[in-house]
Parts: C-alpha cells; structure tokens; sequence
C-alpha cells in the first residue's frame, strides 16, 4: 500500500509567480492611469466647453462678453481688492442661477473684511465643479472656492486697477469686448485656459503662476516698451530674468473664483504654458502689495500641455513645446497676425 503524497509549491515557482504578478501590474499600471487621465481631460475639455457656451449666451444677451474683472465702488476698502470676476458676472449662464441670485454686486466681493465674511459668504464658500480640472491634484485639498480656468489678457500684463484698460486679449479689467472686437477671427483668439490651483504659500505642483513687474502698470510684449511704472528699458527678456534673481515670491493662483484678480482669474498669453523655469506660485519685482500680479502662465497636470478655450467656443489642446511668437498671437483679439492650425 503506497502512501499519498502531497506536493506544494517551491520556493523558487513561488517567486517565479510573484515575478509574473508584478511584470503583469508593471505592464497594466501605466494603461489604467492613462485611460484615467484621458477621462480626466475629457472632462477639462468639457468644462472649457460649457464656459465657451455660457460666454455665446452672455454674448447673445447682452452684446459683449463679460469684463475679466468688473468694479464695485465701496467705501474704505482698497481700490483694486473685492472687484468681481467675469466668472461670477456670468453664472446665470452656467446654470448657476441660484448661486448668482446670491451674489451682492451693489459690495465687494470680499466686503472688505476678508473672503468668508460680509454679505457676500455665500459666493466665497461656493464650491463650483465646472471651474476645477479634475487631473488637479489640489481640486479637493484645499479650501474655498478655487478656479481652474482663466480668461485671457492676450500678451497684456495688468496688476488690478479700477482703471479700464485695453489689452490685446480679449478680457481686461473695467472693459468689456465682444465679436465685433475679433478681428483675427474667433477661431484663431484664445479666449481661455486652464491653470493649477495654488496653496495659500509659495508652492505649485508644476510649472509657475505669476510674475510682476512694476507697479500698477501695463506691459505690452509686443512693444517691448513699458508704460507706467515699468522699470526704464525693460523688456520680456529682462523682466523674466527678474523675476529669475528671486525677490519676493506668493501663492494662490486660483484662490478664489468670485474675486476678480490677475492671480486668481485672469491669465496672460506671454510664457507658453508648463514653463518649468519658474517653480514657484508667483514671483513680484514691484514694490506694491503682495497680490499684484502680472504674468500668470497656463499650466495644467495632463501631458504636455493645456487646453484652450477659443472664441468661437471650441477648445483645443496647446503644447508646451508651442513657439513664444505663436502663441503670442494666439493671444491677440485683432493683431492682424496669420495663424496656421499647423504652428501648435
């Protein structure tokens, strides 16, 4: 009578299996995440696409698109803080008629006493999903009511102001413009793009938000020439080599949706987007307060570039490898420049 025997596995078939295992997720990972990400930028895009939409109704209703940041005079509070956002001025058209019957528009945003207080608490606490970029790691993590998606001043830089600038993009502060503005065609304007959300200090997870140069005051990179309080002679070059040399660094880009700002959004067509020169969420050389912001560059966690809303409410994917000259005349509402789809 011959006895059972039982067999197990070896140690080395044991290990061989765990090899197999981990080549398998080796191999996997990377397809799950980036169908992950696809589903993400999906839905970026789609965002950009229901703004693009809101901004035609705006448009349809009142003639103009919204003004990137419009003024409301309160007495005692500080000329260039509390000013509305075109995103605020313009929720009625993104469905958010309830959150826009709660704005007071007739105070500031911030009312003078800081974001969650006053008579506008509502709007500073409101957490609205089509303003964040899912693939942005800080969409959940941090507090208050973020944006991830900026309106475009073209190749104008501005620090706030309750003095209506013209600018080559096409939204500015105290102005509104419409089509009739669009001389380059709608097709060939970006209207807006998408940026990572800063924390409150200086840290970004990925490329740079914002540099100043000046006080308050209004660079055009086409003229290279400053107006206002530039610093004499300064051009694109010095003025990133500036910001370079480091002073004085500040976070929160995308802070806050309501509150109409440069940094918080507004962005400038100036540095093509992810530029990974400049780590940190904002960089001033002015001598001004901490918040005047002046290049604020598209940045975004998908692949290789952004998306960018157009006039013409399509979106398209811009690379970061995009040339400076082309994207600066992607910025510009009617600089007469010729633009072939094949340059980006």
């Amino acid at each position: 009578m011959r006895s059972s025997e039982r067999r197990g596995f070896t140690l080395i078939e044991l290990l061989v299996v765990i090899a197999i295992i981990a080549v398998l997720i080796a191999l996997l990972l990377p397809a799950v995440q980036s169908a992950r990400e696809a589903a993400r930028r999906a839905q970026c895009v789609n965002n950009l696409k229901q703004l693009g939409l809101g901004l035609h109704n705006y448009h349809s209703a009142i003639n103009t698109f919204p003004p990137g940041v419009g003024y409301t005079e309160v007495a005692n509070n500080p000329p260039y803080w509390g000013q509305w956002s075109g995103q605020a001025m313009m929720l009625s058209y993104l469905e958010q008629q309830p959150l826009f019957a709660s704005c007071n528009f007739s105070q500031r945003v911030d009312n003078g006493g800081g974001t969650n207080t006053g008579a506008n608490t509502t709007v500073n606490l409101a957490f609205v999903g089509m303003f964040m970029c899912p693939s942005d790691g800080n969409a959940g993590r941090v507090s208050g009511n973020r944006n991830s998606y900026f309106f475009s001043e073209g190749t104008t830089s501005l620090t706030p102001s309750t003095v209506a600038y013209d600018t080559t993009g096409l939204f500015t502060f105290q102005k509104s413009y419409g089509i009739q503005n669009v001389s380059d065609g709608t097709s060939n304007t970006i209207a807006a793009s998408e940026g990572l959300v800063s924390n409150a200090t200086n840290t970004l997870k990925r490329g740079q938000t914002i540099m100043n140069v000046g006080e308050p005051t209004y660079f055009d990179v086409f003229s290279t020439v400053p107006i206002g309080q530039s610093p004499p002679g300064a051009t694109l070059t010095s003025a990133l080599a500036m910001c370079v040399q480091g002073a004085q660094l500040q976070g929160g880009k995308g802070n806050q949706w309501a509150n109409g700002d440069t940094n918080y959004t507004m962005f400038n067509t100036i540095i093509p987007p992810n530029s990974k020169q400049y780590q940190f969420g904002a960089c001033k050389s002015g001598g001004g307060g901490v918040d005047d912001a002046e290049y604020v560059v598209a940045s975004s966690n998908h692949p290789g570039g952004v998306n960018c809303l157009f006039a013409d409410g399509s979106v398209r994917y811009i690379k970061d490898s995009i040339a400076w000259q082309v994207y600066w005349q992607l910025g510009t509402k009617e600089g007469g420049e010729v633009v072939s789809s094949d340059s980006y």
